[in-house]
């Protein structure tokens, strides 16, 4: 990589700036940034290089990917959760068309159901069984009112 943008370099004063990993004295690394450049001096031509420690920036740079990782993660587990949700929601829509007699609602395929079991099947809806007053009065009329 050095031999190449040496050749650039020398061949049109330009050399692509690079980031690479140094070992310090202390034995730590630390990232950089490259520029080189040529300098003409006294009809010679010199090599110089300008480099900027750029290890904090690494640093954020690495955090930032990783938040965005999280972030990507949790969305995807969201979307998963919306998607289940959605599949397990029963619904309700339309004209129902009911037995003015019996009170038994008409399916889709024609069959005539009890109102309870269609409406637990297409809803999260639980019955329990009572009875009102006035039905009390008209069918039981024996039976003391509470």
């Amino acid at each position: 990589m050095i031999k190449d943008d040496m050749a650039s370099l020398a061949a049109s004063n330009h050399m692509p700036t690079r980031e690479i990993r140094l070992r310090k004295k202390d034995g730590s690394y630390v990232e950089v940034e490259v520029r080189g450049f040529l300098v003409d001096l006294d009809e010679k031509k010199y090599i110089g290089a300008i480099l900027r420690d750029i290890s904090t920036r690494k640093k954020i740079e690495q955090e930032l990917a990783t938040h965005r990782d999280n972030l990507e993660r949790l969305v995807q587990e969201r979307t998963q959760k919306l998607a289940k949700a959605l599949a397990e929601i029963k619904t309700l829509k339309g004209i129902l068309p009911i037995c003015m007699h019996c009170k038994k609602i008409r399916d889709d395929e024609g069959y005539w159901n009890q109102i309870e079991n269609y409406i637990h099947a297409r809803s999260e809806a639980e019955f329990s069984h009572s009875i009102c007053p006035d039905c009390l009065t008209e069918h039981y009329p024996h039976m003391k009112q509470e």
